[in-house]
């Protein structure tokens, strides 16, 4: 799931991807490397995440 905040308005959507909690770090925000795919998935994370900024300039 992704959560977006802007103007004080608050949007959830699904990024499709589906990690187990214990491979996640929370504070980086990224797919640890003990997930089988963890480097196909940070890239798509990083892709929705770039998107979502482009969007916002």
């Amino acid at each position: 799931m992704c959560r977006l905040t802007y103007n004080k308005i608050r949007k959830t959507f699904s990024t499709r991807q589906f990690i187990n909690p214990d491979h996640w770090n929370s504070k980086q925000q990224f797919v640890k490397p003990d997930e089988p795919d963890s480097e196909y998935i940070n890239n798509q994370l990083s892709s929705i995440k770039t998107k979502i900024f482009n969007a916002s300039s």
